[in-house]
């Protein structure tokens, strides 16, 4: 539309407005066009629009015969052009390759290339035809599988571990895993691991845990060596080892494996098998929360929220628990509860509060439930209900929460189970 407009202002003479118009609607496209480019930091791009955009601005107009301007308005013209057939092109080619590497990957698939037969069936693993087929993409990964090839392997076993176009068996997918991990694939000695600690598809047998771990993470994968300084963390397994867990934790938090960040955050914290040290304890939580580990933003929220390692500072607090929250984290829930509850690092609103403690409460929190059971006994926030809220502290207690258990034996005593301090409690 603007190089027609171009154009028709190149061959006509037509009147002040329409070369006003004309301006400032070339500069606008222009301005907007360079803009977006800058940001894909496309250069060329970016001048070449910036110079549009100059010549045509109406602010300060540049001032040229008429015939100076009917030459710039038809080179205006063709690099408009020129400019969205070229980015017509780039749309169009990447579906064109597609296609075309589609129709060779099945030719060679066809005529038994394993790797051709892996990547095939993928692309139904996927749903590159439109829709996921596992089905199709069980029988392609089989046929690569039986020659060999270590992908289709792990592909293979993680269908059957999952039960996509098979039958869910442990038993077969653990046979696929090992004969992957086997011949190297880090991904498949993982798994293979995971399955000796959890006694799926084999016996549990955590040494055969430790020595697929150990293989893969010997190498630098950094999902083996989280999950070997898991093992030596909890103690439960193995011998617990804080200084092993630190060292592996350390490997993968340096690849950015964020779990791994999380748990040598946790060390630090507490100072297990390093010195405790709650400035580097933010920081590799930080590390991690910035990737958007659940876990990770409420611990960092904690220690802004409580001043660890950190300046104190509810407004961070509290953005970092909304992050958790909105994850569906029941600590950071019931946290965002409390601070709407109390109006830090927000604005106090008992509408907030309740359903912050609400969804932690319908996942089982026994503080939110007890916390949720005082708005109702107090009708804050929300209609009174006694008898909700009573079935709320009952559940409570129930869970162990022993102030919910106290409020009861109050009520008991006071024989009312209506009466109380009008306030809450947190």
């Amino acid at each position: 539309m603007g190089a027609l407009a171009l154009f028709g202002a190149a061959m006509i003479n037509a009147p002040y407005f329409f070369y006003v118009l004309l301006r400032i609607f070339i500069c606008a496209i222009s301005t907007f066009l360079a803009i977006k480019f800058y940001e894909e930091k496309r250069v060329p791009l970016v001048w070449a629009l910036s110079v549009v955009a100059l010549l045509f601005n109406p602010l300060i107009p540049i001032k040229m015969a008429r015939s100076d301007w009917q030459v710039i308005n038809i080179l205006t013209a063709i690099f408009f052009i020129a400019f969205l057939t070229y980015l017509n092109w780039k749309r169009l080619l990447p579906r064109a390759n597609v296609s075309y590497t589609i129709s060779q990957i099945r030719r060679a698939a066809e005529k038994g290339d394993a790797e051709a037969q892996n990547r095939f069936g993928l692309l139904y693993d996927d749903g590159a035809f439109g829709t996921q087929d596992y089905t199709q993409a069980v029988i392609w990964y089989r046929r690569a599988a039986d020659q060999g090839n270590i992908k289709a392997q792990y592909n293979l076993a993680s269908l059957y571990y999952n039960g996509q176009g098979v039958p869910k068996d442990h038993v077969i997918a653990a046979t696929w895993y090992h004969r992957a991990a086997e011949q190297g694939d880090m991904d498949s000695q993982v798994r293979l691991g995971g399955l000796y600690q959890n006694g799926k598809g084999v016996s549990k047998d955590i040494g055969q845990t430790v020595y697929w771990y150990r293989r893969a993470a010997d190498r630098g994968h950094a999902p083996a060596q989280n999950a070997l300084a898991v093992l030596y963390a909890d103690g439960r397994e193995v011998l617990q080892d804080y200084e092993q867990a630190a060292e592996w934790y350390r490997k993968a938090a340096d690849q950015n494996f964020a779990y791994a960040q999380a748990g040598l955050g946790a060390l630090y914290q507490f100072g297990f098998g390093v010195p405790k040290d709650l400035g580097l304890a933010a920081y590799w939580y930080r590390k991690a929360a910035e990737q958007g580990l659940a876990p990770a933003q409420s611990n960092l929220g904690g220690f802004y929220y409580k001043g660890l390692g950190l300046p104190q500072n509810d407004t961070e607090a509290a953005t970092w628990y909304r992050k958790a929250a909105e994850q569906g984290y029941i600590d950071a829930q019931g946290m965002m509860g409390y601070l709407y509850s109390r109006g830090k690092g927000v604005p106090k609103d008992d509408k907030l509060a309740i359903a912050w403690y609400l969804k932690a409460a319908e996942q089982g929190d026994a503080w939110s439930k007890y916390m949720v059971g005082f708005y109702y006994e107090f009708g804050q926030g929300v209609p009174k209900d006694v008898d909700r809220a009573m079935f709320l502290f009952r559940q409570s207690a129930a869970q162990g929460n022993r102030f919910a258990q106290f409020h009861l034996d109050e009520i008991a005593c006071q024989g009312d189970s209506g009466s109380g301090e009008n306030s809450l409690r947190g």
